[in-house]
């Protein structure tokens, strides 16, 4: 796997480092046949391909490759992607999307810099809301 170099704009890397990188096994797996679009709610609503899991993982493919930038928008479809895996359960071929998504999210946290107001909401929401089952269910029920 090509180690991350800066290759455009300040923030965005082509490749991959090793450490916690998504593995060309599962890279590789898919065979790009669709059956994960009707299981994913994020294709659906959008319609998009780079929104699905076969379009996400295109695009992992591609910045592991070196052929694309790990840029604001490459990580703006992993974003989207709410891992509930429910394409696992669609694809034939076996391919363990969750654990491409965690190895591909631990990628975007180790080279990105998320924007300040981002990096606030999701503070407040992981360390202050989703830390106290009190908080959250109170969230819950407004």
């Amino acid at each position: 796997m090509p180690t991350p170099n800066v290759v455009g704009p300040a923030g965005t890397f082509s490749g991959f480092s090793e450490l916690h990188a998504p593995q060309d096994s599962d890279l590789y797996k898919c065979v790009h046949c669709g059956f994960c679009l009707q299981a994913c709610p994020t294709y659906l609503e959008t319609g998009l391909e780079a929104e699905s899991p076969r379009g996400r993982i295109a695009l992992m493919k591609g910045v592991n490759e070196g052929r694309l930038d790990m840029s604001q928008s490459v990580v703006g479809h992993w974003d989207m992607c709410l891992q509930c895996r429910a394409c696992e359960l669609a694809c034939p071929s076996g391919v363990e999307y969750g654990k491409l998504m965690e190895a591909t999210r631990a990628q975007v946290k180790q080279h990105t810099k998320r924007p300040l107001i981002e990096r606030t909401i999701r503070s407040i929401g992981y360390n202050t809301l989703l830390a106290s089952p009190r908080k959250l269910r109170l969230l819950g029920n407004a």
